[in-house]
Order: C-alpha cells, then sequence, then structure tokens
C-alpha cells in the first residue's frame, strides 16, 4: 500500500513539473508582449509621463495631458455594448423546436442579468481595445444554486492571468490554455478540500514574515482562532495554475470483439476530448478529463485586430501612442508658453532708481521710479509660431484617421455638408471600422453562446424550474429537459444588432418604405425592438389590436384591416413627404 501511494506522489510530483514548465514557457513568449501592455494600459488610464521624466522636468516643464486614448476606447466599448445584440437559439431538428425556444428564453431574459453580461463584455471589449485581447470563461458553477447542482457561469478573465501556448498562432489551435491567478489558501483549501489543506504558502505571492514561513514549512497550512472558529492567514497565498490541455496520452485497453468472440488490445486515448490539470505551489488539486461535453475549452477570445505572427493580437492603443506623446508634448509647450509669456521679463536701465529685487510678480504691484527717463518696462510677449496649433490639429485628424472614428460617427455635423442623404452616406462610411468590431464582437457572443447552450444541455435537469418576467409583468415559468432533445442546437446573433447606430439606420429606413406604401405596420414594428413586439404583432393578426383614433370613427374599436397590418399611415415629416 505504501508503495503504490509513493506511486502515486511521484506521478503527482513529475505531473507538477511538467504543467509548471508549461506555465513558464508560456509565461517566457508572452514577457515581451506584456511589457507592451503595461505602458498601454497606463495610457489609457492617463499615466503619460514617466516618473523619471517627472523628476527631471517637474520643476521646469509642464507634463500636460489630454487623453484623447481614453476617449476613443470608451467611446468604442459604448457603442458596442450599447444594445443586447438579437439571439436566437436555432433547432437542428424539428423535435428540438419547443427546447430551442426555451433556451433561448432562458438566455435571453434569465442568464444575461443573472450573470451581468453586459458588463462582462464591456471588459472583454475594453481589453480587447487596449491590449489587443479579451477573454471570457464560461463553466458550470457547482456552488451556485446548489439546489439544482449548479448554474452557468460566465467570468471575465484578466488578460495577465492567461497563458497560452507558444506555438500557437489563435486561440482555436493553442495545444494548451493556462488560466493562472493568486488565490489565498484559505480559497484553495474551501474549493478544493481535498488536497488543498496540502498547499504551503509561497514567498513569491505572501506577505509573511521569515518566522511565519518556517511554522508554515514545519506544521500545515497557517491557521489562526478567530470567531470561535478558524480561518486560515488571508496573507498566505500561492500561484494556482489551471491547465486544459489537449493530452494525446494513450493506453492499451482490452476490449470485447463481437465479431471475434474474443477479447482484443486495442490502443484507446486517454483524454480524447481534453484534460484539465490544477497544480499549486507542486501540489495536483485535479487531474481528470475534460468535464465537459463538448470537448472545448472553456474560453471565448475578443480580439481588436488580428495579426500572423502572434496570438495576442493587436489593439487601437499601440496605433494611437506616437500620436498621443507628439500631442503631450505640444500641449504642454502650449501651456508652458502661456505660463511664462504672462510673466514676461523686465527691463530697466542702470539709473531708473528701483533696485532689481524690489521688483516682483504681485499682482497690482506699483512700482515708483526716480527718473522719469529710464527705462522700466516689460517686453511683450513673442506668440507661438501658427504652424503649431496646425500640426496639433493635424494630429487630431491623424488619430481620427487611424481609429475610423470621424465627426460624422460622434453626431457631429461634417463642416460644409447639410444634406440629409448625404450625412448619412457618410455616416455609412464612417462605421465600417465600427461595424468591423461589431462583427468581431457578435462572433465572441456567438461562440459564448454556444458553449451556453452545452453547459445547459449538459448539466440543467428536469425538474429546473427558470422564473422570467413575461408580458404585462407577469411571471412565467420555463422548463427545460435535457432528456428531450433529440439533435441539437445552433447559436445565432443577428448581424449588425449590436449597435444602436445600426438599429437607428434600420428603423429610419423602414419608416421611409412603410411612408412609401413598401411595407405594412408589421413589417415596421418588426424593424424595431420596441417593448413588446410580439405581443402587439401577434393581437394585430388576431384582429384584437385597437385602432387609434380617427376622424369619424369610434376610438377604442378594433380597425378593419388590423389582421392583415394595414394601418392608416404615419403623418409626412416636417417639409412635405410621400405618403401612402
Amino acid at each position: 500500500m505504501a508503495v503504490a501511494e509513493d506511486q502515486v506522489l511521484e506521478q503527482d510530483s513529475r505531473l507538477a513539473k511538467y504543467i509548471e514548465s508549461l506555465y513558464i514557457a508560456g509565461k517566457r513568449a508572452k514577457q515581451p508582449v506584456e511589457e507592451k501592455v503595461k505602458r498601454f494600459e497606463k495610457l489609457w488610464s492617463g499615466e503619460h509621463w514617466s516618473s523619471k521624466a517627472a523628476r527631471v522636468s517637474s520643476k521646469k516643464w509642464t507634463q500636460a495631458v489630454s487623453n484623447f486614448i481614453f476617449s476613443i476606447i470608451e467611446t468604442q466599448v459604448t457603442w458596442l455594448t450599447e444594445n443586447r445584440p438579437n439571439m436566437i437559439v436555432a433547432p437542428m431538428s424539428a423535435n428540438d423546436g419547443p427546447n430551442a425556444k426555451a433556451i433561448e428564453r432562458i438566455i435571453r431574459d434569465y442568464l444575461w442579468h443573472k450573470l451581468n453580461i453586459r458588463v462582462k463584455l464591456k471588459r472583454v471589449i475594453r481589453s480587447g481595445l487596449v491590449r489587443g485581447k479579451g477573454f471570457l470563461k464560461v463553466t458550470w458553477d457547482m456552488m451556485t444554486n446548489p439546489q439544482y447542482g449548479g448554474e452557468v457561469a460566465v467570468d471575465y478573465i484578466p488578460w495577465n492571468e492567461i497563458i497560452l501556448d507558444p506555438q500557437c498562432s489563435t486561440v482555436d489551435d493553442a495545444r494548451y490554455i493556462i488560466h493562472a491567478r493568486v488565490l489565498p489558501l484559505s480559497e484553495i483549501v474551501r474549493r478544493w478540500p481535498h488536497k488543498g489543506w496540502m498547499v504551503k504558502p509561497d514567498p513569491r505571492y505572501s506577505d509573511l514574515t521569515d518566522e511565519e514561513f518556517y511554522n508554515a514549512d514545519t506544521d500545515q497550512a497557517i491557521i489562526s482562532p478567530a470567531m470561535g472558529g478558524f480561518h486560515q492567514d488571508e496573507r498566505a497565498r500561492a500561484l494556482v495554475i489551471e491547465c486544459w490541455i489537449k493530452d494525446d496520452t494513450i493506453e492499451l485497453r482490452k476490449e470485447f470483439d463481437e465479431d471475434t468472440g474474443e477479447e482484443v488490445e486495442r490502443v484507446v486515448p486517454l483524454y480524447p476530448n481534453g484534460r484539465l490539470v490544477i497544480v499549486a505551489n507542486g501540489v495536483v488539486l485535479t487531474d481528470v478529463p475534460n468535464p465537459y461535453m463538448d470537448g472545448k475549452f472553456p474560453f471565448v477570445d475578443f480580439s481588436c485586430y488580428e495579426t500572423d505572427d502572434s496570438p495576442w493580437d493587436m489593439g487601437e492603443v499601440e496605433q494611437l501612442e506616437p500620436i498621443q506623446r507628439v500631442l503631450n508634448i505640444l500641449e504642454s509647450r502650449f501651456i508652458d508658453n502661456a505660463r511664462l509669456m504672462t510673466n514676461t521679463v523686465w527691463v530697466k536701465s542702470a539709473d531708473a532708481g528701483i533696485s532689481a529685487d524690489k521688483i516682483t510678480n504681485e499682482e497690482g504691484a506699483v512700482y515708483t521710479i526716480q527718473n522719469p527717463r529710464a527705462r522700466f518696462e516689460r517686453l511683450p510677449p513673442s506668440p507661438l509660431p501658427q504652424h503649431y496649433f496646425e500640426l496639433y490639429l493635424q494630429l487630431q485628424r491623424n488619430m481620427e484617421t487611424i481609429t475610423g472614428i470621424h465627426d460624422v460617427t460622434q453626431g457631429r455635423r461634417p463642416v460644409g455638408i447639410t444634406a440629409a442623404t448625404a450625412i448619412s452616406l457618410l455616416q455609412e462610411a464612417g462605421q465600417a471600422r465600427i461595424r468591423d468590431k461589431a462583427r468581431n464582437l457578435e462572433d465572441t457572443i456567438r461562440r459564448m453562446g454556444e458553449l451556453v447552450i452545452s453547459r445547459i444541455v449538459q448539466f440543467y435537469t428536469k425538474d429546473r424550474v427558470v422564473r422570467l418576467r413575461g408580458p404585462d409583468d407577469q411571471l412565467q415559468f420555463v422548463v427545460f429537459d435535457p432528456a428531450m432533445v433529440d439533435v441539437g442546437f445552433d447559436f445565432i446573433v443577428e448581424a449588425g444588432s449590436s449597435l444602436q447606430m445600426n438599429e437607428q439606420q434600420r428603423f429610419q429606413m423602414a419608416i421611409e418604405l412603410f411612408r412609401a406604401g413598401g411595407i405594412d405596420i408589421i413589417g415596421l414594428l418588426e424593424a424595431t425592438n420596441f417593448p413588446g413586439r410580439d405581443e402587439i404583432i401577434q393581437r394585430m393578426r388576431t384582429g384584437q389590436a385597437l385602432m387609434p383614433p380617427t376622424e369619424g370613427a369610434p376610438s377604442g374599436m378594433p380597425g378593419a384591416g388590423i389582421a392583415s397590418g394595414s394601418m392608416p399611415p404615419l403623418p409626412p415629416p416636417p417639409g412635405g413627404g410621400i405618403s401612402p
């Protein structure tokens, strides 16, 4: 028995060293990118001047910052998350239709709000725009809703906690992905009670004295009495390496061959869907096959600009940094010029009769000179060259060109253009870059939705009831039985639905078509996200909708053409228009 235990410990030790070597290799490959990303994060947060430069020039020069990078990034984050995208769960067979509708409502009306997905998407987008990539993780959390066995979890993963396979070019072809984070020993014991108590504090991540580290090595995990029980010292921490790996390990298995009626040995992959290994300071906390039946890594990424030479891609800040730094220098010179020129040089002749040390910069000061013919005056300030201001404006225009965010996309009318059609065309062209990012986001949401559906199908039980708020604020209860799934589901995100500007353009086009008689009122409603849209359309199709008051007809009566969708036309726009 002791020999078997020693073998297990030896295997665990080798496995822990192997996982740690993968972490070190990925960390080393990521280091050059990390150095740039730290600089980009400081630029986004407004820390544009180095501490060394601040010490050298703090007494002489202004260090001005107008953070255009922050404005550009946050504007795009707001645009991309202003709308909840239209999400559709499509069945792969006719028998899965009711289940597809139930899953769609669970995701759209329950999980989207319960998991606060909009806020997590904002953080993912911001990480992609600043660093090049952002990450989400879709798992099953058994500690949430324990009465039902757990709940779907969608978490934002900080960029610095992700380690990718150095040999991969994209996340999809990575042989392994590591989620590494520092946790207190108390949290490690809570999550992995069987082996968590074996983890010692790591001096690289813990805030402990030498004596406390000695006690931790000679005894067990540090504990101290408090509140009538025991809790571990929160200063004692360790790095937890969670490695999802495509493991090609095989083994020989004896299986019964139905054709020959005999047992035969066959080579079988040990981890056909991948492997999950979790290590903390040399202790293997978990070593299991991928717990998810889809066989995928539980990570979803968002990219700003894809690159061929690195899986970390490229963000907006990398392109904007040189321009932002030149703008900071120019603005600092403007302020320095204004400060110095309002405190210009005094010129006085030797016979002015006033000592130089008596001349101050006090506001409203009065000086008396004994010789009225002596020279005693301030030199007028010299203006800054005009090309400084022209360069400053040109650099701002360069930023707009690089990011694709022009005045028309920010809601400002271009100078010299007044025609609505021309402005609309300019808006359409100016939104090309932001629409490309919106498509990247919609692809991220689609892959996230596929993983969420996989978790629902795998872990939800038929006795689980989800409470939703239906029309007229009435409560509805949705039940999903995974055993009734026939084939499966597709998760579809409607293209362009995540952008508010696209929604406005679509609705404006629908209004024009409605006025021209090209669509009926139902078509107009279908082009909007008006609250209760589906219920209104259903009432109109069944003839239960009420006609608005019209001349010569009593109000509140069903209209003759309601069921077909025909309604009185909207009033013409100011200045004339076409009425059907």
